[in-house]
């Protein structure tokens, strides 16, 4: 067993939500790179993510960080520090948009692997429990959540069942 799934997960859950709100203030792109690959270590030797699902996790992460730093490279020209590395067409392509777009797109892949790691030893039922407990959720949502979550595991099977029939 991971050493993060004998944690409580109401205190896992908030911990994965303090990362991003402690990583707002952090503009450079090479502490928050370091912190993603100590992230990834992390997940990989304290909630036993298999290296093979760290790295597809990351997929959506990277194409949303992609264009926050294609966006950012060229929208922060008007930076009076900002010097100009490219030119693309009307585009001009800055030195403190680069930063900028990297640093948030490290931010993000940050996110998305405490994400995953969360996942990787989270039982919902667990969960929702600990909510209940620990956080004072009412049980009336956690139970609406428990039954939400039944729903939701069942999905795909009803799904096939459903394409099937119709094939």
């Amino acid at each position: 067993e991971a050493l993060l799934a004998r944690r409580d997960p109401a205190v896992l859950l908030a911990a994965t939500l303090v990362v991003p709100l402690v990583l707002l203030r952090v503009r450079e792109p090479g502490p928050v790179v370091l912190l993603w690959v100590a992230a990834m270590v992390a997940a990989r030797a304290l909630a036993r993510v298999p290296w093979r699902r760290l790295a597809l996790g990351q997929l959506p992460f990277v194409a949303f960080g992609t264009s926050l730093v294609a966006v950012n490279a060229v929208t922060r020209g008007s930076d009076p520090l900002a010097q100009v590395v490219a030119v693309l067409g009307p585009l001009e392509i800055t030195d403190v948009g680069l930063r900028t777009g990297v640093a948030l797109a490290a931010r993000t892949l940050v996110v998305g692997v405490c994400a995953l790691a969360f996942l990787q030893v989270v039982d919902p039922g667990r969960l929702l429990g600990s909510l209940h407990q620990v956080a004072r959720v009412p049980i009336r949502f956690t139970v609406a959540l428990t039954a939400a979550h039944r729903v939701l595991e069942d999905l795909p099977a009803e799904w096939a069942t459903v394409r099937r029939a119709h094939a």
